[in-house]
C-alpha cells in the first residue's frame, strides 16, 4: 500500500443490524438487546420468526402480506430433496459416518455453487432487476427453436430453465400460489411471460422462484445468497441426520461398468 500512515483499521467492529444496551454494574453483560431498534424481549412476546426474519435482512418488520408471502417461500423451500447436490452431498457425508456437526456445512458448502445454488440466486436477482427496468420481455424473445438441448436441460436466464425437458411441476405450483399475494410485481411480471409463452420446455426454477419472491419483500441480491441457503437448510439437515442412522451398505455403490466417460471435444 502506497500510503500507510494514513490507513487504519477500525478499532470495534460495527453493525448496524444489533444495539446491546450494557448492564450498569457488568457492561460486559447486555441489559437488552435491540434488532434494528425493536427489543429482543418484545419481538419475541410479540413477532413470529417469519417476521424478524425479514427485520434481520430488510431492517423493518412486514407487514401481513409479506409475511405470509414469506412463509410460503420458506415452506416451498423447505426441502430441496435428495435430486438436489447439496442434500446428496450432505447425505454421503452423514451414511459415512462424517462428524455430526459437519454435515450441513458441507451441505451449505455445495449449496452455494453457480448452477442452481445460491450464487445463481443473487444472479438471478441482479438479471431480474435489470430486465424489469428495461422491460425486457426476455422470455418471449429467447430462441427455443435454436436452443440445442441434447446435452441436457438448458437455461434461459439465471433462474429459469428447463427441467427434464419440460418445466417444473412441484415449481410452478408454488409459483401459482405466490402470484396470488398482493404486492408481487416481479413474480407476476415474470410468470405472465412464462405463461404466455406456448414453449413449455422451460420455466420457473427453485432459483428463479426466490429470488423473485426476495425482490418482492425487499431483498438485496447479495442478502439473497445467505437467506437462500438459510431457507433450504432444515431439509438437507434433515436427509443428512436420517442417514446417520443407517448402515454404508445403505447407499448404492457404483461400479466401474456404470459409469459413462466422455472425451472433451
Amino acid at each position: 500500500m502506497s500510503n500507510k500512515k494514513n490507513f487504519g483499521y477500525a478499532k470495534k467492529t460495527s453493525t448496524s443490524i444489533l444495539y446491546e444496551k450494557p448492564n450498569e454494574d457488568n457492561p460486559f453483560v447486555a441489559e437488552s438487546v435491540y434488532i434494528h431498534g425493536y427489543n429482543l424481549t418484545e419481538l419475541t412476546s410479540k413477532k413470529s420468526f417469519v417476521e424478524v426474519l425479514i427485520l434481520l435482512f430488510t431492517g423493518e418488520l412486514p407487514n401481513a402480506n409479506a409475511m405470509a408471502l414469506m412463509n410460503a417461500l420458506m415452506v416451498g423451500l423447505i426441502n430441496p430433496g435428495p435430486r438436489n447436490p447439496a442434500v446428496r452431498a450432505a447425505m454421503t457425508a452423514g451414511i459415512s459416518k462424517s462428524n455430526t456437526p459437519h454435515l450441513l456445512p458441507i451441505g451449505l458448502m455445495v449449496l452455494g455453487g453457480e448452477d442452481g445454488g445460491a450464487t445463481e440466486v443473487e444472479k438471478s436477482m441482479s438479471f431480474i432487476l435489470e430486465a424489469f427496468s428495461n422491460n425486457n420481455r426476455f422470455y418471449s424473445s429467447f430462441d427455443f427453436d435454436k436452443t440445442d438441448t441434447s446435452e441436457g436441460d438448458f437455461k434461459i436466464a439465471p433462474g429459469f430453465g428447463s427441467y427434464f425437458s419440460q418445466r417444473c411441476p412441484v415449481t410452478h405450483q408454488i409459483a401459482e400460489q405466490l402470484i396470488a399475494f398482493p404486492e408481487t410485481k416481479y413474480l407476476n411480471w415474470l410468470h405472465s411471460q412464462i405463461i404466455d409463452s406456448e414453449n413449455n420446455s422451460a420455466g420457473w426454477l427453485p432459483v428463479g422462484l426466490a429470488a423473485a419472491t426476495f425482490l418482492d419483500l425487499g431483498i438485496k441480491p447479495r442478502e439473497g445468497i445467505g437467506l437462500y441457503q438459510l431457507l433450504c437448510a432444515p431439509g438437507i439437515a434433515a436427509h443428512a441426520l436420517e442417514q446417520t442412522h443407517k448402515p454404508l451398505s445403505s447407499m448404492p455403490f457404483l461400479e466401474d461398468s456404470q459409469y459413462e466417460l466422455k472425451q472433451k471435444r
